[in-house]
């Protein structure tokens, strides 16, 4: 596999692990490898690795229980950047599949993720001895977990077991 750059992904739930491919299509999309309609998984890092016949591979890691208590109870607490990571990866993964998760691109939505995104502090745009710590309103976290449940909901769909 000779991709502009290639990751692998360990998700953590709970009661097994699973590794993903996640790499670049041709088009400069962000997509992870699929194989009969299912994303393809391993079962443990080496052999993911090996099987991007690459010698640099990144690796993210997603915690799933993690992500369920954080949505099923109603945590105010905001942590942006682990919540972003999931919302961005859960796209990846339904642009995988040609699909897009519901009301994600809307005015609302970008106004929660542009929250999540500028709470990450990151260095390049925050300003020297400042930061930016978001106030989410109920609203925002209706939004945030809707996207994030229906994410959930897509991978435990598409996702070898």
């Amino acid at each position: 596999m000779h991709y502009e750059y290639i990751s692998i992904l360990k998700f953590d739930f709970g009661n097994c692990i699973k590794f993903l491919i996640w790499h670049n299509d041709n088009m400069g999309n962000d997509v992870v490898e699929i194989k009969d309609s299912k994303i393809l998984t391993f079962d443990n890092f080496e052999t993911a690795k090996k099987f991007t016949d690459s010698e640099n591979c990144d690796l993210y890691e997603y915690n799933i229980p993690k992500l369920k208590r954080w949505i099923y109870t109603h945590s105010r607490t905001f942590d942006c950047s682990f919540l972003l990571d999931f919302w961005n990866i859960f796209n990846d993964i339904a642009y995988s599949f040609g699909e897009k998760i519901p009301n994600e691109r809307t005015r609302k939505s970008d106004r929660v993720y542009n929250k999540l995104f500028f709470g990450n502090n990151f260095p390049a745009i925050t300003p020297e001895g400042e930061c930016f710590k978001p106030i989410f309103t109920k609203t925002d976290r209706k939004i945030t977990r809707k996207i994030l449940s229906y994410g959930l909901y897509f991978l435990e769909k598409h996702i070898e077991r």
